[in-house]
This record gives C-alpha cells, structure tokens and sequence, in this order.
C-alpha cells in the first residue's frame, strides 16, 4: 500500500514549505515515510499544484517551491489515492483469480480486455487440457479401498461450504474432536477415516495435492480445492492410484489388539512393559498423549503399573514433596498451583495416584467436588459451624477455595472427635503434617475455646448447665494411646 494518507500529505507538504532545497533521503528521515511513499505523495502534491520543482542537480538535491495546501484539495488528492489503491486491488484479485480458475484461461483473458470471441483453439489452456485428458482417458471405476478413498477426499474438499486447510482436512477425516474442527462435525465423511492414523490421512491428501488431483489456493492461509483434473476424476467415480493402508483392515487390526489385550486401557500398559514411552504409545495408536497418561493413571491407581516406570524419580520427589506441602492428593489443582510451571499436569496425576495407593485412607477415585457430610448423632454441630467460619477466613485470606485447606467431611470429623493434641489431629482424615503444622494449633485452640463456652463451671452454671455437660456424648477414645 504505497498510498499516502492525509497526514503524510499534509507532513511533507510543511516540510518542503520549511526546507525548499532537500533529498528523498532528508523526506523520508525527517516523515519516518517509506522512499516509494514518499515519492508518490511528492508526484500528487505536484499534480495538484501545490508544490513544484524548480530544479533538480546531479546529486538528486531538489529545489521546491510550495503554494498553500487547502483542505478540499487535500481532501481531493487522499479521494485520488483511495482511487488508485482500489484500483490496484482490483487488478490484484483478478490477477490471483486468473492464477486458481478451473476454467478456460483463455476466456478469462479474452474477457478481461472485453472480447467476447470464442476461446476454442487446438491447444487452449492447461485447465482444459487436464480436463479432457482425465475424461477421455484411459480410466476405469474405482474399486479397491485406496482408490474410494482418494475419492472420499475429493468429494469432501468438493461439498464443503467454505474453505480448509490440508491439515485441518485431515482432522475432519480423521473425526478429531480438536476445538478447531468442531464446525465440521456435521459433514457426512467426518470421522470416516477413524481407524486410520493421522500420518496415513495426511499422506493421502499429500498425494493428492501432487498428482495435481486438489491444489492450494490463498497466501496467508491457503485452502484445498479441486483442480480441473479432480474435478473430472470426481464426476467420473475413477480409480486414482494411490498407497495408503486399508480402513477396514486398519479397523480390524486395531480391535483384535485391543481383544487380545483386554481392552483399550490394558493394551497401553502392556505397551509400557514393552518398553515403549507414552509418547511412542500414543504415535502407534493415534491417541493423544494426554489419553494414554489417563490410562497409565488409571492402571497406576490400580496396581496395575508402577509409577518409576512412568515418572522419572527427581520428578517423583519434587512431586511427592509439594503433595505433603497441601496435605492433600485428592485435588491436582493446588499440587498444580504449588509446581513450577513447566510440570505436566499429566505426570502429576501419575504421581498423586501413587501417593494415593499408598495411603489408603484417601480415594483412588478420581476426584470430584466434596460433598456435604451428613452430621452423626455424636457431631458437635455448633463447634462443626464454628470451624466452617474459621475456614472460610482462613480461605479469605490465602486467596484459596475453602475446601484447599480442609473438605467438609474433615470438618465433620474434627467436630466429632474433639481432638485435643497433635497427634491426634494428625489422626483425622485429610489432615497431613503439613497442615497440622500449618493450621493445628489454631483448630486445636479453636476447639478448647468452645470446650470452655460449652461448659463453664457448675458455680456459675446453675443446674441448667449440669444438664447440658450430663446430655454431652462420653469423649472419643484418644488415638495413639
């Protein structure tokens, strides 16, 4: 876009009105404009009679003198330039549009400079020629399962409303369920090429863009349509010679493995055993990789794998110290918060179903919202909303969701137990060293101020407060003892 605007119109116009005898070079320095640009407003000033040359020596130094810019003559000179970059647009657009026609280049020429003769000669185009060679040639119907499928490519890219690209065709085809595909779900051969790897999809497009079957139309983002010869392969049903391996076959392969194995989650740790790494796992069996760490979770959960196998041991360690910092594997996403962020979520999971196993007093499930315990009979309801507020403050404070420092059933359980030491805080579940030491003296002294409200001294009580201590529940037996 060598147009000037208004202001560079304006800007060189004051400059040449300060300086008279001046270079491209000082313009372009004292505007910060492009040389083309500069030139060009320079060339509409001219026009417009409002600057002109005077002279002009050997060394390129210009001698100017100016008249006055009026704003309708600007106005008029920007209209002029707005002109002539549409203009050039226009000559832009069917430039490109000549270079991606399927039809006859020669009648786009002729009508281009108005000639409305015919365009038929002995040697027309290059489009026309394809076309005909691939209608009058020696070609034969479609009939292996390679050959459909060339033909399932040609007639999707033909059918699609609007344009995409090879690897996004692949996707579609493929049936991904990647946000970017998402509007494609609808189309009749989305997913027809599930039991297919994404590398032999992609390879077929590959092949098909090279025997000049689809081309690549665009700059920025180009987009697959079909060429003349595609266009007439299509319309015939024709066989194109192509090498990709069977859907069916594939299809059939990749179910008896998965019979053979035990399903789709026992095929993946047997491929672990075998020595293979999640990522090489998920290339074989076109899955993500976030999918076989799943499965690998899963069989670690269920001692099914061991987790040295999966996660290197320094992983492990940094791991397993920031799950005893939040006391906690039941959620990831403060174990996540806590790492540094380059730590994948999904050796994480690995490594918090391990600590899991191992303390069998937390679920092996995996995680959801904590849901309300309902009160026992022996639960200190009072204390239980007490120690809710204190969370709730607690949770304020450190900017964290409530339930980071203690689940509702670990509330439950405080309020039922009363414990009164260390040790026996530790014993309540949900409750590690880290949190004891963080937030048990609090509880602790939390829970003796309630003690004391509850039950204030028989010389100040009255008989009324005899019979509450005598309806209180007998106290738990203390653990560790």
């Amino acid at each position: 876009n060598d147009a000037p605007s208004t202001n560079d119109l304006r800007a060189i116009h004051t400059f040449l009105a300060r300086q008279p005898q001046t270079t491209f070079n000082e313009i372009t320095s004292a505007t910060g404009l492009r040389e083309i640009k500069a030139r060009v407003a320079v060339e509409q000033l001219e026009t417009a009679r409002v600057v002109w040359r005077t002279a002009n020596d050997e060394f390129g130094v210009m001698r100017i003198e100016t008249a006055p810019l009026p704003e309708n003559t600007l106005r008029d000179i920007a209209a002029q330039g707005a002109a002539r970059r549409q203009h050039k647009h226009a000559l832009l657009k069917k430039m490109v549009g000549y270079a991606e026609t399927n039809a006859c280049r020669r009648r786009t020429i002729l009508d281009y400079f108005g000639d409305r003769s015919p365009a038929q000669a002995a040697v027309c185009c290059d489009n026309d020629l394809a076309r005909a060679e691939a209608q009058h040639g020696e070609s034969r119907a479609a009939t292996s399962d390679s050959e459909r499928a060339a033909l399932v490519v040609l007639e999707t890219v033909a059918k699609l409303n609007w344009g995409i690209g090879k690897e996004k065709l692949a996707l579609l085809l493929k049936g991904s369920r990647a946000q970017e595909v998402k509007r494609y779900t609808r189309e009749a051969n989305y997913g027809k090429f599930a039991a297919w790897r994404i590398a032999n999809v992609q390879s077929l497009i590959v092949q098909l863009l090279e025997g000049d079957y689809l081309k690549q139309v665009g700059s920025e983002q180009p987009v697959l349509k079909l060429t003349p010869r595609g266009e007439a392969i299509l319309n015939a049903r024709a066989a194109v010679v192509v090498e990709v391996r069977s859907l069916q076959t594939g299809a059939i392969q990749k179910a008896q493995t998965e019979r053979d194995a035990g399903g789709t989650i026992a095929l993946t740790g047997q491929m672990l055993a075998q020595g293979l790494s999640p990522e090489k796992i998920a290339a074989e069996r076109s899955l993500t990789v976030s999918t076989i760490y799943s499965h690998l979770a899963r069989l670690i959960a269920e001692g099914r794998v061991n987790v040295n196998d999966v996660a290197p041991a320094r992983l492990q360690k940094q791991i397993r110290a920031t799950i005893e910092q939040v006391g906690s594997a039941q959620y990831l996403a403060p174990i996540k918060a806590a790492l540094p962020t380059d730590v994948d979520y999904n050796l994480i999971r690995c490594v918090a179903n391990a600590w899991l196993r191992e303390h069998s007093r937390e679920p092996l499930a995996p995680p959801s919202p904590p849901v309300p315990v309902a009160p026992s009979a022996t639960q200190d309801q009072a204390l239980f909303q007490k120690l809710k507020v204190w969370r709730l403050e607690k949770a304020r404070a450190e900017k964290i969701a409530p339930f980071m420092i203690f689940a509702d059933s670990t509330l439950h359980e405080i309020a039922t137990t009363l414990p009164h030491t260390i040790q026996e805080f530790l014993a309540v579940r949900g409750v590690g060293p880290v949190k004891a030491e963080k937030y048990g003296a609090a509880v602790l002294d939390l829970i003796a101020q309630h003690k004391t409200s509850a039950n204030p001294s028989p010389n100040s009580s009255g008989s009324e407060t005899s019979d509450r201590a005598t309806r209180r529940p007998p106290h738990p037996p203390q653990f560790g003892k």
